[in-house]
């Protein structure tokens, strides 16, 4: 109520924040495209002998949409166990800018505020961004997956 402004501003860098975090999301999601590709480009006679001797196409569209998965679950785990360990310090003791500021508080439209500011995790926003990086990663495999289905198995043992 003391500061609307800075409600406001807060409400703008949430929202320019989703638009960032978009983004990197596509990218990473580009990037995994790429690296499922080149894994079934690389392994294309191998997924041609796999065809010939009996393997069903929908078994190996599942082979390579369970890889994306695993890549997806695997790295967002990591990910996200990392985040938490490099932001525990500041959740646990803060980051303090009362040298910067010249004391434990500094006043601000007459509001007493404190100089160490402690992060905190916002799990709702972790797990929803977890969920979604783990699901572009399965809709970024899911071409690769289509097209190894496809290959025909004389042409794919062929390929160098």
């Amino acid at each position: 109520e003391a500061l609307p402004e800075i409600v406001q501003f807060i409400e703008l860098d949430d929202n320019s924040g989703n638009v960032f975090v978009f983004v990197i999301g596509f990218i990473v999601a580009i990037g995994v495209l790429n690296t499922v590709l080149m894994s079934v480009m690389e392994r294309m006679r191998e997924f041609g002998v796999m065809l010939a001797v009996g393997m069903g196409r929908r078994r190996l569209f599942s082979l390579v949409v369970l890889e994306g998965i695993l890549l997806g679950v695997g790295a967002t785990a990591l990910g996200v166990a990392l985040g938490l360990l490099a932001t525990w310090p500041c959740m646990t003791w803060g980051i303090d800018y009362g040298s910067l500021m010249g004391g434990e508080t500094i006043e601000v439209e007459g509001l007493a505020l404190k100089t160490v500011i402690y992060a905190s995790p916002n799990w709702t926003l972790t797990w929803s961004y977890a969920a979604a990086s783990v699901f572009m990663t399965v809709v970024a495999a899911l071409y690769p997956a289509i097209k190894a289905s496809r290959l025909q198995p004389v042409d794919a043992m062929r390929h160098i």
